[in-house]
């Protein structure tokens, strides 16, 4: 007797371990990093947004994700040039990550940049402009 009530007991825990599971990996939330954390804030910066000099000339954008939660991020560089191509960082640990995009001016012009976190939630940098006057 003890040994099917065991069972019966056993059976039941693995069904709702299996209801409970699903229901996590389901959820309207699917886009959190496990445990619920988030991105919190995404800051842009450009090396010396406004050059003057000979052209080309490279831009070098930093920006930093902080998170309150570990998992992957997912994010974008959206520039007036053309968007980059969603990449992928994994941060094993809470905190924040920099990242780096570089644009080139070949003439005189400016490019602005943000970028866009699209996974584990929905946030983006405010915009940031370089300039280039080339000689």
């Amino acid at each position: 007797m003890l040994k099917k009530d065991f069972y019966k007991r056993l059976i039941v825990a693995i069904l709702f371990s299996t209801i409970a599971l699903t229901f996590v990996s389901c959820s309207e939330n699917d886009d959190e990093f496990p445990g619920g954390g988030r991105v919190t804030d995404v800051d842009l910066t450009v090396d010396n947004a406004n050059f003057t000099g000979t052209c080309p000339h490279t831009f070098v954008f930093s920006g930093l994700i902080e998170t309150n939660g570990a998992g992957l991020i997912t994010y974008v560089w959206e520039r007036s040039t053309g968007n980059g191509t969603p990449q992928n960082v994994n941060l094993p640990v809470p905190g924040g990550v920099v990242i780096q995009d570089s644009v080139v001016l070949t003439a005189s012009g400016s490019v602005t940049v943000t970028m866009h976190v699209t996974r584990p939630n929905d946030i983006s940098s405010e915009s940031v402009t370089a300039t280039a006057t080339c000689q």
